[in-house]
């Protein structure tokens, strides 16, 4: 391998590398950014958007039907906070 060949393979590298670190530091940033800013809305189903049809609970069992009647709990992945924690 003469200079010219070596110094690109180096350049290549070089680049590769620092663009696995790169994107690795963006999205450990982009990560953070969403944890940050997670938000849970139980609170505002428990104090401040209230419908009978919640049947007393602030759970997404109740309150999913009335918010969003054409989305089911049914067919959500996790059926229970458990099951959650796992996807």
């Amino acid at each position: 391998m003469n200079t010219k060949e070596s110094f690109r393979f180096f350049l290549e590298k070089l680049i590769k590398e620092g663009y696995d670190i790169l994107a690795t530091y963006l999205f450990k940033k982009y990560l953070d950014y969403i944890n940050n800013n997670m938000f849970d809305l139980m609170g505002i189903f428990k104090s401040d958007y209230m419908d009978y049809r919640f049947h007393g609970s602030a759970s997404i069992k109740k309150v999913l039907p009335v918010v969003c009647p054409h989305f089911f709990y049914q067919d959500l992945e996790a059926q229970d906070g458990t099951m959650a924690l796992g996807t």
